[in-house]
């Protein structure tokens, strides 16, 4: 569909694009809907802070609409998104020169009392929580889009820019490292 008054095709990712695909917007809109909690958690996860965590989110999903005329392929949306998220996080980080790093004072890490664990349970989160902490970021990154994003292999493949196969053998590596940690404690 063409502006009559220029003759230029909107441009899909655009507000004037997505006013003449109407389509396009729901779909986005959808997209965005399933996504938020999983994108705003896993961004959460690396920044440690609610309200960084809530303008990194805002950024990406901005950046995705404006985008999203560049993503070939829709069944990739997801992993896309999340590559676009992975990237704010590590501008954020490098602007304020510093990297993600786990600590265990972060609320949103630790249970608090209403979450209905025991004081036994408690004390084992606690410690499985010091062993991710001492895990390098590019192995809390794994932990974080598998368990947190909730990342299928096949879309953590794409964020993360490497085989599906590597990325499967990379994590049950961690995931064995951390059992074997944990049953020494």
């Amino acid at each position: 569909m063409q502006d009559a008054k220029s003759g230029i095709t909107p441009m899909a990712g655009t507000a004037e694009g997505l006013a003449a695909n109407p389509e396009m917007a729901e779909d986005f809109l959808q997209f965005y809907r399933e996504n938020l909690d999983g994108v705003y958690y896993f961004l959460l996860s690396r920044v440690r802070d609610a309200a960084d965590a809530e303008d990194l989110t805002s950024q990406t999903f901005l950046s995705a609409y404006e985008h999203q005329h560049r993503l070939r392929d829709r069944q990739k949306f997801r992993a896309w998104v999340f590559t676009i998220a992975r990237n704010k996080s590590v501008d954020f980080f490098r602007k304020r020169g510093r990297q993600p790093q786990a600590d265990l004072n972060e609320a949103w890490f630790l249970p608090d009392e209403s979450a209905g664990l025991s004081p036994d349970q408690q004390d084992r989160l606690i410690s499985l929580a010091s062993l991710v902490s001492r895990l390098s970021p590019q192995e809390q990154e794994y932990l974080q889009l598998r368990l947190i994003a909730q990342l299928p292999f096949a879309e953590m493949a794409r964020v993360l820019r490497k085989t599906e196969a590597s990325v499967k053998k990379t994590y049950y590596r961690i995931l064995g490292r951390l059992q074997s940690q944990a049953e020494e404690i």
